[in-house]
Parts: structure tokens; sequence; C-alpha cells
């Protein structure tokens, strides 16, 4: 686990190491157990590329020093995560003839690049974003995992394109102003995080999940290089699924998780996901599994560490909990601060405290993220269903008597009735819609209309519901159920569940990894 940074110029005058530190400095805290730069020969003619990493040792500890260069130093590799198949890919690479100096799944990667070309993204499994220098080619090759476990940011300044793995990162440079992007903001509003490509700052983007980034004569392109599960996208509904084959493979990717040289755990809520984890970790473990959970006291409900204490005395766990005090909030500019950029999610709290709990114990945690995207877990899911039976109520007797019947069920003193009330008025709102702008309704936090009441002046902005339309398109042959969590894969999960748990982890130099989004877990 790594930060990653660099930039590339078609001019040599643009060779800047102080900067290239600056940006690696900004990084410490994904990386604190190693640094490393590279810098490209300077030459008449020859374009510049900097390479920088900040490392958390995870997999061979002694020898995985980056940036790592093949024999004959003709490409040089930054790498920020994991791959957890590095040693059947190294052993395959063997026999083609490679020769490895190191044991670490860097040099994997390198190796496969140099043997396939940008069609090694294809044979990776694990959670990624690196970058490639070709001196050869004087071509910079950056590429991000399928989901977006790992983030990528990049932009250019006129003179440079410059990479990294935080936007605090791109900021070293001074050439990268800090304007708002209003067109992030106005999809921020709508989804309460910015979907990529954007990011809140202007001229600052997300390199999407599952797209790699080539740039060569002063020129980049992005391109995708994983559209989803070729299941889902082809309609191929394979074997009959049974719970024992379920099982078998989740049970396989616990245990490709589970490779590390350092101590690891997993966070419990008590909840179905991470009681999965914990309970395939349990199975595969000769130790009790180290497990952490955050409590809030007199927190009724919220509280989940009686569930979670439940599941670790079942499992004979190795349990630590925390509890967060009411000024936890005092630690919200330390956690902006990792943000980078606007998250509406308050679990960022919880999360950030629980990370910093685990790192006294463990560097590596697994986590049930995913796992809501992947069975249905979300109870926006049920929504169509219920939709289409209200849509064959004669539109004039649901219009004309029923809508505007529901509409005056009044909020109730009861907590739980009223979130009730709430999300009923919100479900009820745009049942006439088509199927595709309903669902993203219920997820909007302000619709257009709304947005444009804040804003001063006729200021214009893009459809925030044509961001995601796309992804419906793509699956257009599937059960709605299906269609909606493929495109929370594709944009929610990153952009919110992913995105927090990277940056709360990474401010303690903890690695998360998440079996659930596991390549062959979402083909199965």
């Amino acid at each position: 686990m790594c930060g990653i940074a660099g930039y590339v110029s078609q001019q040599q005058q643009f060779a800047d190491p102080a900067l290239l530190q600056a940006m690696n400095d900004a990084l410490v805290h994904r990386g604190p157990d190693d640094q490393g730069a590279y810098l490209s020969p300077a030459g008449a003619g020859r374009p510049v590329a900097a390479l920088a990493m900040r490392r958390l040792s995870i997999i061979d500890l002694s020898s995985g020093h980056q940036p790592m260069t093949n024999e004959d130093e003709t490409l040089w590799i930054v790498f920020n995560g994991e791959v957890y198949n590095h040693q059947e890919l190294r052993r395959e690479l063997e026999s083609l003839g490679h020769r490895f100096r190191t044991r670490s799944d860097t040099e994997a990667i390198l190796h496969a690049y140099e043997q396939w070309g940008p069609g090694c993204l294809k044979r990776l499994r694990g959670m990624f974003a690196f970058a490639v220098w070709d001196e050869r080619a004087e071509r910079l090759f950056v590429a991000r995992d399928q989901v977006g476990i790992k983030p990528l940011y990049w932009t250019e300044t006129g003179n440079r394109l410059l990479f990294a793995s935080e936007i605090k990162s791109l900021f070293r440079d001074s050439a990268v102003k800090r304007r708002v992007n209003r067109d992030g903001l106005h999809h921020y509003l709508t989804y309460l995080y910015v979907p990529p490509p954007q990011t809140m700052f202007e001229g600052i983007r997300q390199l999407p999940p599952g797209h790699c980034l080539t740039w060569e004569r002063g020129r980049a392109v992005v391109e995708e290089w994983w559209a989803g599960p070729e299941a889902m996208l082809t309609g191929d509904a394979g074997e009959p699924v049974t719970h024992a084959l379920l099982w078998d493979v989740l049970k396989e990717s616990v245990d490709a998780h589970m490779l590390a040289d350092v101590p690891l755990g997993a966070f419990l809520s008590g909840g179905i996901d991470s009681t999965l984890i914990v309970a395939l970790m349990a199975e595969l473990s000769p130790r009790p599994v180290k497990t952490f959970c955050i409590g809030f006291r007199n927190a009724g409900m919220y509280d989940e560490t009686p569930h979670a204490r439940k599941i670790a005395d079942h499992f004979k766990t190795d349990h630590h909990e925390f509890y967060v005090a009411p000024d936890g909030v005092q630690m919200l500019p330390e956690i902006l601060r990792h943000l980078d950029e606007p998250l509406a999610d308050a679990s960022v709290i919880p999360n950030y405290f629980v990370a910093q709990l685990a790192r006294k114990h463990v560097t590596v945690a697994l986590t049930g993220i995913g796992g809501d995207e992947l069975f249905g877990g979300y109870r926006r899911y049920f929504g169509d269903a219920l939709a289409r039976k209200w849509q064959r109520i004669p539109r004039g007797v649901r219009r004309g008597a029923l809508l505007p019947a529901l509409r005056l069920v009044p909020a109730s003193g009861d907590t739980r009735l009223g979130d009730t009330s709430r999300l009923m008025q919100k479900f009820l709102e745009p049942l006439d819609l088509d199927p595709e702008r309903r669902y993203l309704a219920w997820n909007a936090f302000l619709n257009e209309g709304m947005k444009r009441k804040l804003y001063a002046g006729d200021e214009a902005h893009p459809d925030s519901a044509a961001v995601m339309l796309p992804h419906f398109e793509r699956v257009a042959h599937r059960p709605f159920a299906d269609r909606a969590m493929f495109v929370d894969i594709k944009s929610y999960l990153p952009g919110d569940p992913l995105f927090l748990s990277d940056r709360m982890t990474m401010a303690h130099s903890l690695e998360a990894r998440v079996p659930f989004v596991d390549p062959k877990v979402m083909e199965f």
C-alpha cells in the first residue's frame, strides 16, 4: 500500500526534483515506511518523466522498494495497492523468460506490462493504481482498478501532466489553481459525492474506475479497460447458484485477501457483510482473528457494539472496541484534510476512529464494503417493484386521489415513524418518471429544481441524471434491480464507501481490503 505521484512534460526545462519531492511529502501518511523517486535522464528533445512513491510495507518487506525497474531499465513503475495473484503471474512470466529480483507484486505488474502492455490489466486480481514510464517509447501509462478501490487524480497545467493518489499532492505545484468546479459542486448537491471523472476542483480530474490513461508526445488519452462484470454485460446466467458455491467463492476471495507479511484483522459491525468476512477469516486462520468495532454510548440502534460483540464471541475473535465521545467532532478538521474534497457521509467519523484503533494492532484490515451493491442490501432496490404495482392503478385515480392523500400523511413525533414518513414523501414524488430517473430521484439529495433555487442568476449546469443514465443503458437487458446494483457499483461504490475507506484508513497508514469486490466474486 502506497501513495504515488509524478509528472511528465514534453519539455526538459520543466524537470523539477523539488516539486517531485514536495508532491511525495504530501503523501507521507499513505506510506511512512519508505520513499523513492525517479527522474528520467536529460537529453535534447527528450520529454521528462518523474515518478515518486511513499510505501507502507505489506509484502516483501525487505526488497519491495519503488520506483522499480526492469532488467534493462527501460520501464519504471510506481504502484499503490495489492495484487493477490502476483505469485501465479510470476510463474507464468518466468516461463516466458522474465527474470525477477524481488518477491513483490510490484515487479509482477512491471513484467506483466512488459509482456502484454495494457492487456496486462485484465490479468491483475487486486486493488491498484499504478504508473509505468516507458523510457524507450517515451510514454506514460497510468491505470486504476476495476471499481476504484485505489484512487488516482490528474491534471494538466499547460506544461506538465501531473498525477497523484490524492489531490493535496497536485496542489504542491503552484501552477495548479485552487478553484471550485461548479459542475462538480452541482453534481455533489445531488449525489453527496462528486462522480468521476470530475472533482470539486476545476481542472483536476479523477481517473474513473476501470480506466487507464496514456500520455505520449504531450497528448493524454483516457480509455475504459473494464466495463463491468462480463456476465452482467452479456446476460449470461451461467451455472445455477447455490449457497455452497457462493461460500466457496467468498472463502477463496478472503483467503487471497489475507496474503500479507504483516499482522491483519477485520472491521466488525455485526452486520451481515462484515460478519461473513470475519466468519470466513475465522475458518481460515490458525489464530484468533483480530476484530475492531466503534461504538456510541446511549445511541440505541446506532450503536453497533452489542451486535459486533455477539459475533466476536461466537467466532472467539481477539475483539477490540472504542467508544466515540461527543467531542469526536473536534476531529472534523483533520478528517476533512484527509478527504481533500467534500463527502456528505457522517460515517467518516466512526471510520476514522476504527482505523485509528485497528492501526494500534494491525497493518491490514478486511472490510465488508461492496456486499450491499452485489447482493441487493439497500432498501432502494425494492422501490421499482413497488412503483410497478403503483402504476397498475389507473393514472387518474393515483394522481387525482391517492397521491394527494398520501402526501398529507404527517410526520410522526416518533423518530422511526417520522423517518418512514419522510421516506414515503421522497418515494412518492418521482413515481410517474421513467424507472431510471425515478431511481436516481430516490437517491438524490437535491433535484434540479431545488438546486436552481440556490444559484445566483441563470447559472447553467448539466443534468446530474445524465451522468448516470449511460450506466443504465449498458445493462438495459437486465431486470431493473440488477441494473440499479450495476449503476451503484459503477458510481456510488467508488464515490462514497471506497473513497471514504481509503482516506480514513490511509490517514492512519492502515491498508483496507475489500474481498466482496474481488473480480472473481463480482463475476460469480
